[in-house]
């Protein structure tokens, strides 16, 4: 069986310019004429998990692709394939066979990834190439089942973020005592308790990480921690928490999610959507709002557009960012 993957709707912003208004258009130069045709694996989900799904898809010019398995009889059974694209859709065949590799199921919400290898949850680490990297130790990370995601910082080191605490280990996956109690440091209640206890991985700078969280009423959904002391950021934003919707936005758009912008300067951009029309601001990086984005700080386009006779929607899909665009996965 055959699916088609649609990276196809490119909304082209330029984060240096200010449109009021984005087109949706197919990108016929993606792929074939916008479609991306990729082998799939039985039992998968029906539609393609994106990696990564909340920071940047583009690692460099590379696109991961992944199905993964979903077979409710045996869930331990149903492989994950894993597909590896080149900027303009094609297979990456340097990777894997054929562009592919094949993980255990569920293996596919890597922890990170760039041009030269990924990371599994589980912490097995794969080459660029595909192969799995023999060399890398997993079992100080596989002995510690207390966290909830991973991540490696500008220093390459990696961190693993549990409920209360942060765990750090060097490349070869060894804890660097140097940090906290033996590699660990506990985090602070108000990190870890009340309405914000559930949280995932948004992007790291520097020091300090962003997490997604299910806000309490009228509160951000994103925040700034500072791992080396494991408190929030209290001079950023609104006491730690980024703001994401200008008085401009219609109250009745949800947010939908964030993606970092490529400036490497902690801004980012959000989407919101009231089921009709798309609405994009721009946070910046002291956590408050550009206003010079768009028209008052907003760029409006539509959830959906037609072309050659097929709907494509944008409609709960969170935007990427390539170079200077914003782009948005489309499914039809």
């Amino acid at each position: 069986m055959k699916k088609i993957i649609s990276l196809t709707a490119i909304m082209l912003l330029s984060l240096s310019n200010s449109h009021a208004q984005i087109p949706l258009s197919k990108d016929v130069f993606f792929g074939n004429n916008g479609t991306v045709t990729i082998q799939d694996v039985a039992a998968s989900n029906s539609r393609p998990l994106i990696i990564p799904y909340t920071h940047n898809t583009f690692q460099g010019n590379k696109i991961f692709v992944a199905y993964p398995g979903i077979d409710l009889n045996n869930p331990l059974l149903s492989p994950t394939r894993s597909t590896r694209l080149n900027g303009n859709g094609s297979l990456d065949t340097s990777s894997g066979a054929n562009a592919n590799v094949i993980v255990p199921a569920f293996e596919a919400y890597y922890f990170y990834a760039n041009e030269n290898f990924f990371y599994l949850n589980s912490g097995t680490k794969y080459l660029s190439s595909g192969q799995q990297d023999t060399a890398f130790n997993t079992v100080p990370m596989q002995n510690n089942q207390d966290w909830n995601y991973k991540v490696v910082l500008s220093d390459n080191k990696i961190r693993l973020r549990g409920d209360g605490t942060f765990t750090k280990y060097f490349t070869d996956d060894n804890p660097d005592s140097s940090y906290g109690i033996n590699g660990t440091l506990a985090v602070n209640t108000p990190v870890t308790a009340g309405a914000n206890s559930n949280y995932e991985y948004f992007f790291g700078k520097d020091q300090s990480l962003y997490e997604y969280v299910d806000p309490s009423p009228g509160q951000s959904p994103v925040r700034k921690i500072n791992i080396s002391t494991g408190t929030l950021d209290l001079s950023y934003g609104q006491s730690g928490y980024v703001q994401v919707r200008h008085a401009s936005v219609p109250a009745a758009a949800a947010f939908e999610g964030s993606v970092e912008s490529p400036l490497a300067d902690g801004s980012f951009i959000n989407k919101l959507s009231d089921g009709s029309n798309l609405y994009f601001t721009r946070t910046n990086g002291q956590g408050g709002l550009y206003s010079g984005f768009g028209t008052n700080g907003v760029v409006t386009g539509s959830t959906s557009f037609t072309s050659n006779g097929t709907m494509y929607s944008v409609s709960g899909m969170k935007p990427l960012l390539y170079q200077n665009m914003i782009v948005m996965p489309v499914y039809t």
